[in-house]
């Protein structure tokens, strides 16, 4: 018997990670979060992990050309600066 040990909730063992994500689509709350003039990663990645665990919809991410925070599959828009 293999054991899953993922830190992940007992709701979500033994699931494959595509199975999860389409759950978590599901219960997406309807919030978006702008995110403007950071110079840190640091600062962006502590943004995007808090917005993972509240299961926001969207992360705007203004003034950057590409951000890497969501290479997983989240839901995130890069726009230019204005």
């Amino acid at each position: 018997m293999n054991k899953d040990t993922r830190n992940v909730t007992d709701e979500f063992r033994g699931m494959s990670v595509d199975a999860i994500k389409t759950t978590l689509d599901g219960r997406r709350q309807p919030l978006q979060i702008a995110v403007e003039n950071l110079t840190r990663d640091f600062n962006m990645g502590t943004i995007v992990r808090n917005a993972n665990a509240f299961n926001v919809q969207t992360i705007h991410v203004v003034g950057r050309r590409q951000c890497l925070c969501w290479r997983d599959g989240g839901h995130g828009a890069v726009h230019p600066a204005p």
